[in-house]
């Protein structure tokens, strides 16, 4: 009776928002887990006490609020206010989240003088920097306490309600196909003729409204997914390269030392010492 007990509190700490605990790391006010889900799963109308970002890295995942949907694509990060009521779906077997909760307390204290977000009740998305950010407290979690207010600064607060006004009814199938086929090779080019636009036009739009280039959209995909494997894998250097979409190890490098200012290789190796202190968190 005893072992069954101690079974049922092991597994109950082992689960997180109703997924598996994989790590944790715990700083003042703020609460950074990476969590797993091994089945799919239908979770009615719920809140959550506490204000959290969600970051997508692998999987699917849709949730559903005051007649609005939200489907994340890889890397999205979004950000759910205190007591926001949501109907969400884990839509894949394998999907996975990095969590970051923030204490009532914290959270009174960032949104200060900021109206907008501390009466928020939907979730909101957050620019590409903010996903930015968020990947790196994959393999950097002693930056938890830099990042999070920036991560804040990156919210988009007029989506979904006024995202659409003036925006091209093109850009959200282009960034489909840039999120789905970001590991190949698209171009502004191929990208115009299956959206039939001129490729001048789409570069143009598409900056403007993304805030970055094309090829800056998938480049930041690409490292994101680099990542995803420089933390979860043990695989060569080229082959993270040519799994993430670049030609090559030399292109992956560069690319990843502009967006990071280091090397795969230190990131790697960062992350491998980083690793012990978030199984013992």
């Amino acid at each position: 009776m005893a072992a069954a007990e101690s079974q049922r509190i092991a597994r109950a700490k082992r689960e997180y928002f109703g997924g598996t605990l994989l790590r944790k790391y715990v700083r003042p006010g703020i609460t950074v887990c990476d969590v797993e889900y091994t089945e799919m799963r239908h979770c009615r109308s719920h809140t959550h006490e506490q204000a959290f970002f969600s970051l997508l890295p692998e999987g699917s995942y849709r949730e559903y609020f005051g007649g609005s949907e939200l489907r994340y694509y890889p890397f999205t990060l979004g950000f759910h206010p205190t007591a926001t009521e949501h109907v969400d779906e884990i839509a894949a077997i394998g999907t996975r989240f990095l969590l970051i909760q923030l204490s009532n307390e914290y959270n009174q204290r960032m949104l200060e003088g900021e109206p907008a977000l501390r009466n928020a009740s939907s979730p909101l998305l957050c620019n590409a920097r903010g996903s930015w950010l968020a990947t790196t407290l994959l393999y950097y979690p002693c930056y938890i306490e830099a990042a999070v207010p920036e991560m804040l600064s990156t919210l988009l607060l007029d989506w979904p309600r006024t995202a659409d006004r003036g925006r091209p009814k093109w850009l959200p199938r282009a960034l489909d196909l840039l999120r789905s086929e970001y590991t190949g090779r698209p171009t502004v080019i191929d990208l115009a003729q299956r959206l039939d636009l001129h490729p001048v036009y789409l570069a143009r739009q598409f900056r403007r409204w993304s805030g970055q280039s094309v090829c800056e959209f998938v480049n930041r995909l690409r490292v994101c997914r680099a990542l995803e494997h420089l933390q979860r894998s043990e695989m060569p250097l080229a082959e993270i390269a040519l799994r993430a979409g670049f030609a090559d190890q030399s292109q992956f490098t560069k690319t990843f030392r502009r967006y990071h200012g280091t090397t795969p290789g230190s990131v790697r190796r960062a992350f491998a010492g980083n690793s012990r202190a978030l199984r013992g968190a």
